[in-house]
């Protein structure tokens, strides 16, 4: 039921211009984020967060760890916004980094 209701959600942002536009920005800010050392992302949102011009547009992002588990993995989110979307959903990148540096999987 959830799977289904998140690949209809994709299915309207590839229809939509700003929300694609807006995607590509998630996932370029998702690698430069990934590539971060672990210690970085556990800076606060304040510090991550911001906006910047994706391909003519300026587009906010905030940027946390949303949690860290006992182990120590970092499960972190970025959140794009700045143009309006017909699908009313605003693309995210998320991602769990481990210790080590090392990104789970999946």
């Amino acid at each position: 039921m959830i799977d289904g209701y998140w690949e209809r959600k994709s299915r309207a942002c590839d229809a939509d211009e700003n929300c694609r536009k807006m995607r590509a920005a998630a996932e370029e800010l998702g690698r430069e984020f990934e590539a971060r050392p672990y210690e970085d992302l556990l800076l606060p949102a304040e510090t991550l967060s911001g906006s910047r011009v994706f391909d003519g547009d300026l587009l906010r992002f905030s940027a946390e760890a949303y949690r860290v588990d006992s182990n120590g993995d970092i499960h972190f989110c970025i959140d794009v916004s700045g143009l309006p979307t017909k699908a009313r959903w605003l693309p995210s990148h998320q991602f769990t980094k481990r210790r080590d540096g090392s990104l789970v999987p999946g």
